[in-house]
């Protein structure tokens, strides 16, 4: 039987459609409170929907897949402590893996290079290259350290820099208190 998420005929909206229907009982529903939250943020006059962004963390960013392969309202994508995980126990038609190649948008990787959850070859690398989205527009940052960053500078300064070259810089906006926070 091959799986239906692999099928070439279903594409787009089509096969959400059908994956949700048929299996909302898995991870196709927790597509649905993504969704909910972006149809939120449409309503609000201060949020740039053009500019929107997944940021996810270890199990946060595996689930992510899902989503950014799904729904299209993401420009970009900022994936932190994440690779493939193992999903044999789940039926075929929601494997992780078949999800990556749908994955079209920017996606930076920022991972440990000792992460014994991820581990560097076997996982983190993989999930990279099954990434759908160009090489030009993708990008694995392995650093010294293990699962999570021991400390959040160096992991910012990496979000930030991806956040300003994708979505382009943050403007200020004049506030009536003139520069005071």
């Amino acid at each position: 039987m091959q799986s239906a998420w692999r099928r070439t005929d279903r594409v787009g909206s089509e096969a959400d459609a059908f994956l949700c229907q048929r299996y909302s009982s898995t991870d196709a529903i927790s597509i649905r409170p993504i969704r909910r939250t972006i149809d939120y943020l449409a309503t609000r006059e201060d949020i740039d929907m053009n500019r929107l962004a997944l940021h996810g963390v270890s199990w946060g960013a595996s689930r992510s897949m899902f989503a950014l392969a799904v729904e299209p309202r993401f420009s970009t994508a900022m994936l932190v402590s994440t690779g493939l995980s193992p999903t044999d126990h789940l039926p075929p038609e929601i494997q992780q893996v078949d999800y990556l190649a749908r994955v079209r948008i920017p996606v930076l990787l920022v991972t440990g290079r000792n992460d014994f959850t991820f581990p560097y070859e076997s996982s983190q690398r993989p999930l990279f290259n099954m990434l759908g989205t160009p090489e030009d527009q993708k990008r694995h940052i392995a650093v010294d350290w293990g699962h999570l960053p021991p400390g959040y500078t160096e992991l910012s300064r990496h979000l930030i820099q991806w956040s300003d070259q994708t979505l382009g810089p943050v403007g200020l906006q004049a506030s009536g208190n003139s520069g005071n926070p």
